[in-house]
């Protein structure tokens, strides 16, 4: 099997990731739609707050896929194919580690929560019990894909990875409109057939990887060493999502002090459409990961910085182009989706967009991180400074300030991690910030006030509502596109 080509097709790639999110999140928000009217408001209650208990685990997740995906690319990048079996059965055995570690908290911890703190309908408590233990078994069988998962990315197979996850989306589908023929508890046999989504979609990548990547297969049977490594790798990583996790759930916890669960629902709305705008980031940072890691490997800093370079700015392009039409519309957009607008909604969003555009330039560097794999110091850093959100978003509480204030201490908190990270990057990646000023931080800054001037002039003169909304994008599309081309940004073909 040829090896992947080191330089890839970034616009492909990126393009299939972006399919995909959209077919995925569309068909996400109408299962969850369907489920609701199948299951009631009280079964979905519980399916949502007990199958949320095991989730919670999910954070592991994005450690192991990091240090699995990291490994891969560096084997490919470095030797070829010559020792992938090797680290494809280390990072084999570090998910089932993980797996171990969760269940084993969850049938500990998880069972005590269940049993003393959690509010289930009465004579729902036993069923709660078994959803658990079968929300625990797609934990398991979703954590045993990383690896094919990983390996799929590693090899640039983007293709395959989008269509998988249209098929895992249209089982979802057939399994919330089946369950209008389903007889009797309905909660069950929802559990089981997402069990039964999870086990084809695993048997999926399995299948995909045995045929078309010979001689890597799963096994348990690797080196120590390696296992280790990989092991303390995805150690550090856990710090980085606990940071995140903790500042997340915290910062509503202070929200909730101060201003009471009005503002929490405020705030869970801003959730939902940050996970919906950094899904488009994450889609192109995924395309263009496999890139970088392997050119890391092979020391070509020369293809690495290209590709940095290329990212940020495609990815700062992907939140500018959102967050132009949110702030220009984003009080029309709102209620067209919600019908009432939560309190505070628009100034929540406008910061939250701005978090969002630095936030967006924050992918690449923490990939360039991974891929030299200096991340121990790097780790402790950030995920230590990410940790004072929480007491600054007190003091800012205490002193007066509006509760949308928690995005402007997030914003600050995030402009000053920016500086640690470039730090890293000319430390480890051999990028002079002052290149990384020029060609991402001061074109971005040009292509910014084009798309900000057209769209905020235009929407000026033309009547609020609907209008707007199409007349304003088209303004910034124009002048987004056409700044951006001028100034080299979007990457142009090389003909040979």
């Amino acid at each position: 099997m040829p090896h992947p080509k080191s330089s890839g097709n970034l616009t492909r790639n990126t393009a299939m990731m972006a399919v995909r999110m959209f077919v995925t999140m569309g068909t996400t928000l109408y299962v969850s739609r369907v489920v609701l009217r199948q299951l009631g408001v009280a079964d979905f209650g519980v399916y949502s707050v007990v199958w949320g208990l095991a989730l919670m685990s999910a954070f592991f997740n994005a450690s192991v896929v990091a240090a699995s995906q990291r490994y891969l690319n560096v084997e490919l990048g470095a030797r070829g194919e010559r020792g992938l079996g090797e680290v494809f059965a280390a990072c084999c055995a570090t998910v089932v580690i993980f797996i171990g570690i969760v269940i084993a908290a969850a049938e500990t911890l998880g069972l005590w929560y269940m049993d003393s703190c959690l509010v289930v309908p009465p004579g729902r408590e036993a069923d709660a019990r078994v959803l658990f233990q079968m929300s625990l078994a797609v934990v398991a069988l979703d954590m045993l894909r990383i690896p094919y998962n990983s390996l799929i990315v590693a090899y640039e197979r983007f293709t395959f990875y989008a269509y998988v996850s249209f098929f895992e989306a249209a089982l979802k589908l057939a399994v919330a409109l089946g369950l209008t023929l389903a007889p009797g508890d309905k909660l069950l046999t929802y559990g089981g057939l997402l069990i039964g989504v999870s086990a084809v979609n695993l048997a999926a990548y399995a299948l995909y990887c045995r045929r078309n990547m010979p001689g890597v297969h799963f096994s348990l049977r690797a080196s120590g060493a390696k296992v280790r490594e990989v092991l303390r790798f995805s150690g550090w990583n856990v710090l980085t999502s606990l940071s995140d996790m903790c500042y997340q759930q915290g910062s509503a916890l202070v929200v909730n002090a101060f201003f009471g669960v009005t503002i929490n629902a405020t705030l869970g709305i801003m959730n939902q459409v940050k996970t919906a705008v950094f899904s488009f980031t994450r889609s192109l940072q995924t395309a263009g990961s496999p890139q970088m890691v392997k050119e890391i490997a092979r020391d070509d800093y020369a293809a690495f910085s290209a590709t940095f370079l290329n990212i940020s700015r495609l990815s700062y392009l992907f939140v500018l182009y959102l967050g132009l039409v949110l702030w220009v519309s984003g009080e029309y957009v709102l209620r067209l989706w919600l019908g009432e607008l939560p309190p505070l909604a628009v100034p929540f969003l406008r910061l939250l967009l701005i978090f969002c555009l630095i936030d967006s330039l924050v992918g690449p560097l923490w990939t360039s991180m991974q891929a030299v794999g200096r991340i121990a110091a790097y780790q402790i850093v950030t995920s230590s400074v990410w940790l004072l959100c929480l007491p600054l978003t007190w003091l800012a509480f205490r002193g007066g300030l509006p509760p949308y204030s928690v995005y402007g201490v997030m914003i600050a908190i995030n402009a000053a991690l920016l500086g640690v990270r470039l730090w890293y990057l000319r430390r480890y990646c051999r990028i002079p910030i002052g290149v990384y000023m020029r060609d991402v931080a001061g074109r971005m800054a040009v292509v910014t006030v084009a798309g900000a001037a057209a769209a905020t002039g235009v929407a000026a003169l033309t009547p609020a509502g609907l209008p707007t909304l199409l007349a304003s994008t088209a303004a910034q599309t124009v002048a987004i596109a056409a700044t951006s081309y001028a100034m080299g940004i979007i990457p142009r073909r090389r003909h040979h």
